[in-house]
């Protein structure tokens, strides 16, 4: 603790030699009242208080707890720029908008709007490991890979690969990332493996199965194809201690501490090394914006174009059509007069021949009968 806070009275205060249970306790209680003073939770995963006599009498659980805390505390929160942090993923995420922005005027669909997100927030985490997560998501939303936790999401090393290819391509090459992993393909005959547990630790694996497929061996091949790559790669950046392996993070699911200090030491060195790429993310990035720029005007003159060619076809075939409209109402007309025509005249065509027949029978009765023609 002193080294850590630079309080280099603690010291005095310690029972020395340290032979009874009780001057152990009051060492540890030493140790914890600068915790407490720090802002530290003295709580484990279920809850229960961190006391020194668990400590003095080898809990090992609180134990574990205690010195994962401390981490946290003065090592990962220390490490971890919280202003640098949100600078990158404001960029990140202005980068993104751009790219997509380019993409749907390339492909004639106008400018979408960004799509609505719904991920799980981070409980029970600092603000400065929900910005770790949001930093992940951010690279990740490049190659449209979805990460909910620290734990199932980070089991095939996919989302490792793609956090160092963007900003050292050359060290993790898109293509010999394997895309292939438990994560994205069915491979058993009951649909797609349930490792989306990630509210506890778990070591179980599935290396106990009676019967596992090649495909299936495969598949985890591919996910350790995946950690050399990230080992190679964090070997050849340094800063990054060799905290996490295939054995440890495939075919099961990783432990959460562990990815998150992991996860602070390469974000941290990423950033710290960022500078020697951040000229060619700039220009690219201020390229972006002026092909956006002429692109949307490109895309407004094409709009105004189609617009102003729709006008004119469409008031061509408006005449079109009222000629039409007008021929076909004189047709319609010359059939309905003459109809209404034959109508009125057949009256006066059957009185004319009443009258015929009237005239023909009187002229016969005044012959006496004798038919005239």
């Amino acid at each position: 603790m002193e080294l850590l806070v630079q309080d280099w009275s603690l010291s005095l205060k310690l029972r020395l030699p340290a032979i009874s249970r009780l001057q152990k306790v009051h060492n540890v209680d030493l140790a914890l009242q600068v915790l407490k003073k720090k802002g530290v939770d003295l709580k484990d995963e279920h809850g229960s208080a961190i006391d020194s006599r668990d400590i003095v009498d080898g809990h090992r659980e609180k134990t574990l707890a205690l010195l994962w805390k401390i981490m946290f505390a003065f090592h990962v929160e220390v490490i971890l720029n919280e202003e640098q942090l949100k600078e990158e993923i404001c960029f990140l995420r202005k980068a993104l908008k751009t790219k997509r922005r380019l993409a749907y005027l390339r492909t004639d669909r106008g400018l979408q709007p960004s799509p609505i997100k719904n991920l799980n927030q981070m409980e029970h985490c600092s603000d400065k490991i929900r910005l770790l997560m949001d930093w992940v998501r951010a690279v990740c939303d490049f190659y449209t890979v979805k990460v909910e936790n620290f734990t199932v999401s980070f089991s095939d090393g996919r989302v490792l690969c793609f956090l160092i290819h963007h900003y050292h391509p050359s060290l993790v090459p898109e293509p010999s990332i394997s895309q292939s992993t438990t994560q994205t393909v069915e491979s058993s005959p009951r649909g797609r493996l349930q490792l989306d547990c990630s509210d506890a630790d778990s070591d179980s694996s599935f290396e106990s199965s009676p019967s596992i497929g090649s495909p299936f061996k495969e598949l985890l091949e591919n996910e350790k194809n995946n950690f050399r790559l990230v080992n190679s790669a964090v070997s050849f950046l340094g800063g990054v201690p060799a905290m996490i392996n295939a054995a440890d993070m495939s075919n099961t699911i990783p432990n959460e501490k562990v990815v998150m200090s992991y996860l602070s030491f390469l974000c941290t060195r990423l950033l710290d090394l960022r500078n020697e790429t951040r000229a060619a993310r700039v220009i690219q990035a201020a390229w972006r914006k002026y092909r956006l720029t002429k692109d949307l005007e490109l895309y407004q003159e094409r709009n105004a174009a189609a617009l102003k060619i729709q006008s004119l076809v469409r008031k061509f075939l408006q005449r079109r059509r009222a000629v039409r409209q007008r021929q076909a109402a004189v047709v319609i007309q010359t059939v309905w007069r003459g109809f209404m025509a034959r109508r009125e005249l057949r009256p006066k065509n059957e009185l004319g021949s009443c009258f015929c027949k009237q005239k023909q029978l009187l002229l016969f009765k005044l012959n006496g009968g004798c038919f005239m023609p």
